[in-house]
């Protein structure tokens, strides 16, 4: 069937939909936008979602999906990837969906959403490989503002519009999972956690500025920190308490799951963190953000609804492919005045 001919599918046809949404956290995470749109344009079709093993968790208690296929999405061994593909393949035919929706651009997701059976294969336009693989076409939007509406660019075609979709992330949190973390966190005290990681090191900001700004919380406005563990960045908690006054109390987290790391950030006053997945997890529950965007730009994720307040020092001298700044690391003097203006949007404690 010609991708510029195909009719587009009647409501009424959807039963079964599959949304590709693999990736990096963050991307995972935009992905999410979408599900209750979808939902609410099919009410009567079910919705699987497809994520790799670093996504496993972000779907698990989201009331608009019923089923999630986790695969391992390693490249290495090639014949393990390629046996991996393989059984998504067959697994994806097997559930025979109606509808496959590709947010993504190259990789393996042509061949997948082309050999995945569906009827109906909706992606951007801009790649003879994305043409072949898909047969409702939108064009390529522009990235070079917000990231979640140049991907809902993918759904116009089916008739969602961009005023269908909240431009953030949304997670949700089991019982469980908010019980532990009253359960953790009990007491008179006032959080304020920290997140010192990211999967790049150019996105972290010193752990000695961090230090430096929790001793200041303290200090100032009695904001105890809480430091998240990343893992396979112990060694930024370690240096942490190296640093941190001896004489002053601070929690420390292990290694926890989304839901859990959710939880408590919820129940804090804010979060301090790096343009990363614990970012976008925390919008995912709306929980308060001073964000610290050492090289990239807010604009592509500061979350609709949300409060976010962003530390940005444009570099002329680093610019994107749309000739856009990139960042720098910010100064202490700067984050801390971003401190008080978040502290100030919902806080006694700042006046």
């Amino acid at each position: 069937m010609s991708a510029k001919t195909v009719k587009i599918p009647d409501k009424l046809k959807i039963h079964k939909i599959c949304v590709l949404a693999w990736g990096m956290v963050g991307d995972t995470l935009f992905r999410t936008a979408f599900i209750e749109p979808l939902q609410k344009h099919y009410p009567q079709a079910s919705i699987s979602v497809i994520v790799d093993n670093r996504g496993k968790g972000i779907f698990t208690n989201n009331p608009h999906v019923d089923e999630i296929y986790v695969f391992q999405h390693a490249k290495r061994p090639k014949w393990r990837y390629l046996l991996t593909i393989s059984k998504l393949i067959g697994w994806m035919r097997k559930r025979k969906f109606d509808l496959v929706i590709n947010f993504y651009s190259g990789g393996s997701s042509p061949i997948i959403t082309k050999l995945s059976g569906a009827t109906w294969r909706v992606g951007f336009d801009h790649t003879a490989k994305l043409r072949w693989a898909n047969n409702i076409l939108a064009p390529k939007a522009s990235f070079a503002g917000h990231w979640i509406r140049a991907l809902g660019e993918t759904l116009r075609p089916l008739g969602i519009q961009e005023s269908d979709i909240q431009h953030r992330p949304f997670f949700y949190c089991s019982e469980a999972e908010q019980s532990f973390a009253k359960g953790f966190m009990a007491g008179d005290q006032k959080w304020v956690a920290f997140n010192l990681g990211a999967s790049d090191l150019k996105k972290c900001w010193p752990v000695r500025e961090h230090v430096a700004l929790a001793h200041w919380l303290y200090q100032e406005y009695n904001l105890t920190p809480l430091i998240v563990t990343n893992p396979g960045q112990e060694f930024l908690v370690e240096e942490f308490k190296q640093h941190y006054p001896g004489n002053q109390p601070a929690k420390y987290l292990p290694v926890m799951s989304f839901g859990q790391i959710a939880a408590i950030v919820q129940c804090c006053e804010f979060l301090v963190t790096g343009d990363t997945g614990l970012m976008h997890l925390a919008f995912g529950v709306q929980a308060r953000v001073l964000g610290l965007f050492t090289y990239t730009q807010p604009e592509h994720v500061m979350p609709e609804g949300g409060i976010c307040v962003p530390c940005f020092t444009p570099d002329p001298s680093l610019k994107d492919e749309y000739g856009q700044a990139l960042g720098t690391q910010p100064t202490l003097e700067t984050v801390k005045q971003a401190a008080k203006l978040l502290l100030s949007s919902f806080s006694t404690l700042a006046q």
